[in-house]
């Protein structure tokens, strides 16, 4: 099992991996730029892909009385970054920044291909507005569809380079693979 964790202080990420008894193999921080709402992750077979978008998590409003929702804010000047690590001790996390500012929830897959990293995943464009989404459905107020899109990204380990591509105009959320494969 592969697990990361990220808090609004310093060291802002963690990375966990289990064996198949529940054993904790590896656990140690990553170096990480600043905190963001980091829900999800990606793995291919030799790497760790931490998605660090552009919702900015400042504990301090939260120290100093407030709740989550001042806590959270929509930053995109901040963009859409990616870390990838090898999943192993003590390798270091190379960061990537997207061509266009996003917030992901949810990676749909991950695999490496000819020195890159290929990762498809459900895009928010606008995470003022997915903010705006999730304060209605907490007051339970009806909620608009999603507004994330499907978006393709390469991640070029020997350039440092990040390219995008958007699947489809489409909103979609939850990927998953095809369970035939």
């Amino acid at each position: 099992m592969i697990i990361h964790g990220y808090q609004p202080f310093e060291p802002y990420l963690q990375f966990y991996m289990l064996d198949k008894d529940g054993n904790c193999t590896l656990a140690e921080q990553v170096d990480a730029p600043y905190c963001v709402m980091a829900h999800d992750m990606a793995i291919t077979e030799n790497y760790a892909i931490f998605v660090w978008g552009a919702i900015h998590f400042d504990g301090m409003a939260i120290m100093n009385g407030g709740g989550f929702k001042e806590a959270i804010t929509w930053k995109p000047e901040l963009g859409l970054r990616f870390g990838v690590r090898r999943r192993e001790a003590g390798a270091k996390t190379q960061w990537f920044t997207a061509p266009t500012p996003g917030y992901i929830f949810h990676p749909g897959n991950a695999y490496e291909e000819n020195g890159k990293i290929m990762m498809d995943a459900c895009t928010y464009r606008d995470g003022g507005m997915l903010l705006e989404t999730l304060e209605k459905a907490r007051d339970g107020r009806p909620v608009p569809g999603f507004s994330s899109v499907p978006f393709l990204y390469e991640l070029d380990l020997a350039s440092g380079a990040c390219s995008e591509r958007q699947l489809d105009e489409r909103g979609a959320e939850f990927p998953r693979l095809d369970d035939r494969y």
